[in-house]
């Protein structure tokens, strides 16, 4: 199963800009993918599945706008 989300896009997401920072197939073959946001400074994530998320979210911008936890 591939995915429809890319590593390092930046999408709205429930009003908020978060980045794709992982992606993953669960056991049941479900496309699952984990984005982050940069809330003053600290990088908080959140995981689920990648229908889920594409249900809601909107591609905002091409790769360039990585975020790295601990890299501040």
């Amino acid at each position: 199963m591939t995915h429809k989300t890319e590593m390092w896009q930046v999408y709205r997401f429930q009003d908020v800009d978060v980045t794709v920072i992982q992606q993953w197939v669960d056991p049941f073959g479900r496309p699952m993918l984990r984005f982050g946001l940069d809330r003053d400074g600290e990088v908080l994530a959140a995981g689920l599945p990648e229908a889920e998320f594409l249900a809601e979210a909107t591609l905002l911008a091409e790769a360039g706008s990585e975020l790295v936890e601990g890299a501040r």
